[in-house]
C-alpha cells in the first residue's frame, strides 16, 4: 500500500516539474520572441528616420534649384490669372436665367437635405433623392461655366496655361523621384529599410 502511494506521490511531481518546465520553456519563448520584435522594431525605426532625412534632404535641395523656383512661381502666376478670369466669367454668368435657375433647385435641394439629416440620422428616401438633385444641379452649372470659359478668349488662354503649368508641375515630381532614386544615401537608407522590415516580418513569425 505505502509503495502504491510512493508511486503515486512520484507519479504526480513528474507531472507537476514537466507542467513547471513545459511553462519555463513557453514563458522563455515568449520572451525571445518579444525581444526579436523589438530589435527588429527598433531597426525598421532607425532605418526610417534616416529614410525621411534623405528625402528631406533631396527635396530641399530640389526646389531650391533655379528651374524648380521658377515653375512654382509660375505655377502660381497662371492659377492667380485664371482664377480671376474665371470670376469674371462666372459674375457675367449669374445674370444668366438658366444659371439662375440651376442654382436655385441646388441650393433647395441643399436645404431639403440640411432638414431631413436634423430629422433622423438615418437617411430618408427623400434625403437621398435631395443629394442628388444638388448634384445634378452643380452640374449643369458647372457645364455652363466650363462652356463660358470655353468662349471666353482670355479664360479660355488662362485655363491653356494653367494646365501647361500643371504639366511641367508633374514633370518636376518626375526628376525629384529619379533625383531620390539616384541619391546614394536615399538608395542605402531605403534598402536598409526593406531589410528591417524583412527582419520584423521574420520576428513576428519565427516562433
Amino acid at each position: 500500500m505505502r509503495l502504491m502511494v510512493f508511486f503515486i506521490a512520484l507519479s504526480m511531481w513528474v507531472q507537476s516539474t514537466q507542467a513547471q518546465y513545459y511553462n519555463n520553456d513557453n514563458t522563455q519563448r515568449e520572451a525571445a520572441r518579444r525581444q526579436a520584435i523589438l530589435t527588429a522594431q527598433g531597426e525598421v525605426d532607425r532605418a526610417q528616420k534616416l529614410l525621411d532625412a534623405a528625402t528631406a534632404r533631396v527635396k530641399a535641395n530640389f526646389n531650391a534649384s533655379a528651374d524648380q523656383t521658377a515653375a512654382a512661381n509660375d505655377l502660381k502666376e497662371k492659377q492667380a490669372a485664371f482664377d480671376k478670369a474665371r470670376a469674371a466669367v462666372i459674375e457675367r454668368l449669374k445674370s444668366d436665367p438658366a444659371y439662375q435657375d440651376a442654382g436655385q433647385k441646388a441650393r433647395l435641394a441643399a436645404g431639403t437635405v440640411q432638414e431631413e439629416h436634423a430629422a433622423s440620422s438615418q437617411p430618408s428616401a427623400t434625403q437621398v433623392q435631395a443629394s442628388i438633385e444638388k448634384l445634378n444641379q452643380r452640374s449643369v452649372q458647372s457645364e455652363m461655366e466650363q462652356k463660358a470659359i470655353d468662349a471666353d478668349p482670355i479664360a479660355s488662354q488662362a485655363q491653356k496655361d494653367l494646365e501647361a503649368a500643371r504639366q511641367r508641375g508633374q514633370q518636376n515630381d518626375a526628376a525629384l523621384k529619379a533625383a531620390m532614386l539616384n541619391d546614394p544615401d536615399y538608395k542605402s537608407a531605403f534598402e536598409q529599410l526593406q531589410t528591417a522590415k524583412s527582419h520584423l516580418t521574420a520576428a513576428t513569425g519565427q516562433y
